[in-house]
């Protein structure tokens, strides 16, 4: 077992929260302002210094959520309003680009009044990282359960960084457990120091928890990109695996620091990999330990190539979820990871996606994913004639060899009393980075946009994709707030950017469609139950 002793040392703050009296009302950020009409508030979870968090229920279903309540207004004196603004919409943007995934709360809806934000997230129960450990400071866990949660929190980054947002607040009180249960999925929360980050870009600013700051973080001379997640994985790690953080101060009270000292020591110290702590440790886990604490980020390991260590690996991946005679992942191993992939797309992208399958089913050459696909819907839709799946036939084939608990198929676009198509089917299966290398991709392209183009003039609007498909916009929906989607969709076409033209062409409609780079099925979780070798048995 490890030790645990010192692991609820914490670097986060207490604040009390403030009254809204003083608060004048702010700019209007085109939101809903019916928060009040489709939920009650009935409690407070949480408060900060620039947000307090509180447990809503639904009018409607009953159902509790978390509900951010951001003021437009800071309290804090520390923040202006226009950067308190500024980090609003950010938050706000990065949790929509993000999409609805299993290592992450998802964004169910976003409204304002004059004074205040409203981000209604996905509701977890299980508690904090820590205090799920080391609920009375014993040592009660090991090293295959710090696997398990690094691997969340590390694939938790790569999907971040594939959608090229920065989250920047990597740590253990940013983590919560979906439920109670002793298997519960370890979900990633607050996105409000996360932003988006496109290539060629850099940050400057000094922005995170101290303890979990990369190197050139704490260095205001120089810039930094996704890189310092993964340092802060690192630090995550250390502090699971052997029970203290790597930088200590050397007051005799630990939890009083110095914080120029703490940064000196991020700068320069050498880090302690040969306690008696390590002793107790693999050496797998010991070397991407150190290849995420690398000082220099260009050294630095990735998010996305830790995923793929020996330490980090999925053990199922190796034996279940490929091919015998190829290296092309199964697809119906990969079925919750292809899901996952497409619930994180734009809706819009989803709508357009669904064109493209439209022409790919025509056209004699469409690949042999696609027949592969077929089969697929044909035996879990039992024989139905009509040619559509209902939502219990996907449920039940999610729970057949899958981890996932009931409220997460939501995530998934499984929703109660909901039919699918083939078309719809086929689209959130597609692997469409490989779709791309196709011949006849950008044919397929064409006729996509083609038939968004009522009018035949090169170029489409918001208003033209609505009123083509406005049933498309419910597909793979999860709850009665993706109804505003249609004002947001006016504004917003893509993942999370914001458009820049009323009209789109052909060319920014290929771009959009366009897999992101790192985006592939590898940093999303399987939740394939784990196979137990026959030696294994108890």
């Amino acid at each position: 077992m490890l030790n645990a002793h010192r692991l609820a040392h914490s670097t986060s703050k207490h604040f009390t929260r403030q009254t809204t009296s003083h608060i004048r009302a702010a700019p209007r950020l085109g939101l809903s302002d019916n928060f009040h009409k489709h939920y009650e508030i009935e409690g407070i979870l949480g408060q900060g210094t620039f947000a307090s968090v509180h447990l809503a229920r639904h009018h409607e279903t009953g159902k509790n959520f978390a509900v951010k309540v951001m003021p437009k207004v800071p309290r804090s004196a520390s923040i202006s309003p226009t950067r308190g603004l500024k980090m609003m919409k950010s938050e706000l943007q990065c949790m929509r680009t993000m999409g609805r995934r299993l290592n992450a709360v998802g964004l169910h809806g976003a409204y304002e009044d004059n004074t205040d934000v409203y981000l209604v997230i996905e509701l977890c129960r299980g508690g904090a990282l820590l205090e799920r450990l080391t609920p009375s400071g014993k040592p009660d866990y090991g090293e295959d359960d710090v696997v398990r949660l690094m691997r969340a929190i590390t694939r938790f980054a790569a999907q971040c960084h594939a959608k090229n947002i920065v989250y920047r607040d990597i740590k253990p009180e940013n983590f919560l457990f979906l439920d109670n249960s002793g298997d519960s999925p370890l979900k990633a929360t607050d996105f409000g120091l996360a932003c988006i980050l496109y290539d060629g870009e850099t940050l400057n600013e000094r922005c995170g928890t101290p303890h979990y700051m990369a190197p050139e973080v704490v260095d205001r001379e120089v810039s930094y990109d996704h890189k310092c997640d993964v340092w802060s994985c690192g630090v995550v790690a250390y502090q699971l695996l052997t029970g203290h953080m790597p930088f200590e101060s050397s007051m005799p009270h630990e939890a009083v620091y110095d914080q120029q000292e703490l940064f000196a020591q991020i700068g320069s110290s050498e880090i302690d990999f040969s306690s008696a702590a390590w002793d107790r440790i693999s050496a797998d886990g010991r070397d991407l330990v150190q290849a995420m604490l690398q000082r220099d980020p260009a050294q630095r390991i990735a998010a996305s190539e830790a995923l793929q260590s020996t330490w980090l690996r999925e053990r199922t991946s190796i034996s279940a979820m490929f091919d015998k005679f190829s290296a092309r992942p199964k697809l119906e191993t990969t079925v919750v990871q292809r899901l996952q992939r497409y619930a994180t797309y734009s809706r819009f992208k989803r709508v357009a996606l669904l064109r493209v399958v439209d022409a790919m089913m025509k056209d004699p050459q469409r690949p042999k994913i696609m027949r592969e696909i077929q089969k697929l819907f044909l035996k879990l839709n039992r024989g139905n004639r009509h040619g559509v799946l209902t939502a219990e036939e996907l449920r039940e084939s999610m729970q057949d060899g899958y981890e996932l608990a009931g409220i997460e198929l939501s995530k998934l676009g499984i929703v109660e009393g909901r039919r699918y198509t083939f078309t719809e089917f086929a689209a959130s299966l597609v692997d469409w980075s490989r779709a791309e290398d196709h011949e006849a991709w950008q044919r397929w392209v064409a006729e996509a946009f083609s038939s968004f183009d009522s009018y035949g003039s090169g170029v489409i609007s918001p208003t033209e994709v609505v009123q083509s498909s406005p049933s498309r916009f419910t597909s793979f929906a999860a709850t009665p707030e993706e109804a505003q989607e249609y004002s947001e969709l006016l504004a917003v076409l893509k993942d999370g950017r914001a458009a820049k033209e009323t009209y789109m062409g052909i060319d920014e409609f290929t771009e959009i469609l366009k897999a992101r780079k790192n985006d592939n099925l590898e940093i999303y979780d399987s939740r394939i139950v784990e196979f137990r070798d026959s030696t294994d048995a108890p």
